[in-house]
């Protein structure tokens, strides 16, 4: 199961990505701009560029999500 975080480059997003993929869960974090230099090697998260205010996301392509944080 994952959780998918929109706003996971933002001030609250960052941390809350951190401590959720710190804690063994995996992560699908939406950005709409650049990946957090300290975030990006982390192989529990699964970062996504985009606006999705602008463009669809393929929710069918993604694994079995448990929660939604927006």
């Amino acid at each position: 199961m994952a959780f998918l975080v929109s706003g996971a480059s933002g001030f609250v997003g960052r941390r809350l990505v951190s401590r959720l993929s710190a804690n063994g869960s995996e992560v699908i974090a939406i950005a709409r701009t650049s990946i957090p230099s300290n975030l990006r090697s982390n192989p529990y998260i699964q970062w996504i560029v985009t606006d999705i205010a602008n463009e669809a996301l393929d929710l069918p392509s993604l694994p079995n999500i448990e929660a939604v944080i927006h």
